[in-house]
């Protein structure tokens, strides 16, 4: 990993509807601050058309990468804040970050289903294919907490960009998630 630049912007106000069913996602997304070629933090939140035709984007290095990041379960009180100190620190090392709201959660909108089965594998699929388009990414990893590492697990292989896949506190194997996901 490059050592940290201290240096990074953030927009918290981004929004991309869902590949699965157009729900609207909400998502704070981290710019590493000495990408000069990047678009700056004001302006991911447009639309990946007109963000690739605009003039003040220019291609982006080989070594442009993005993370995608997701959080615990909503309904036990995960939320996209719990990961703002990890997204921030990722982008001090020069990578993308998108730091998504599952659905039911924080600003994005719909509701989250009990095993992860009412949209929220597309929605990480859909944060990635933003990172690729938007923020022009070559390769995405995925990081998931608990709910959010069972999520990401699920969406790995769903584009060929995809590189990596961190999962922090798993929680499938232990005994209260048995009845819960089956």
């Amino acid at each position: 990993m490059p050592p940290p630049q201290e240096e990074y912007t953030v927009n918290h106000l981004v929004r991309f509807p869902s590949n699965r069913d157009a729900v609207e996602l909400a998502a704070s997304v981290f710019l590493p601050g000495n990408d000069l070629g990047r678009q700056s933090a004001d302006n991911v939140g447009r639309d990946a058309a007109s963000s690739s035709s605009s003039s003040d984007s220019s291609p982006p290095s080989s070594s442009c990468q993005g993370v995608v990041m997701v959080h615990a379960h909503p309904k036990f009180g995960g939320a996209p804040d719990m990961m703002l100190g990890i997204a921030a620190d990722m982008a001090s090392h020069g990578f993308c970050v998108v730091n998504l709201a599952l659905r039911g959660s924080g600003e994005s909108a719909g509701g989250t289903s009990w095993k992860g089965d009412c949209g929220e594998v597309a929605d990480v699929v859909t944060a990635c294919d933003y990172c690729k388009e938007v923020l022009q990414c070559e390769l995405v990893h995925l990081m998931g907490y608990s709910f959010g590492a069972t999520v990401c697990g699920g969406a790995i292989d769903k584009r060929d960009f995809i590189a990596t896949y961190v999962a922090i506190a798993y929680p499938l194997g232990h005994w209260f998630s048995r009845g819960l996901f089956g």
